[in-house]
């Protein structure tokens, strides 16, 4: 949880999920935390994924399922069915 803040965080130019941009593309340049964890064979496979909530029925409701997920070093195969089409991101 965020306690404190910079004055100009929502000012900056900012894009993507904090922490989570390649390091070639991150403001800051520094090595994000799922590739260094990834770099020192922490992970049983080298992978991450999302499962996203949705809006429930009426999208001007504004109301969220519960719930959400984000894994790291493998796949939750209870959030989803049939193959992954998996693609490799270059270097």
């Amino acid at each position: 949880m965020v306690t404190d803040t910079t004055t100009d965080f929502l000012q900056a130019p900012i894009s993507g999920l904090m922490g989570l941009a390649f390091q070639t593309i991150a403001q800051s340049q520094a090595t994000p935390f799922w590739q260094a964890l990834a770099n020192g064979n922490s992970f049983t496979t080298p992978e991450m994924g999302f499962f996203l909530t949705r809006f429930n029925g009426d999208p001007n409701a504004q109301t969220l399922e519960p719930g959400g997920a984000f894994t790291l070093g493998g796949t939750n195969s209870s959030l989803f069915t049939g193959n992954i089409d998996f693609v490799n991101i270059p270097s």
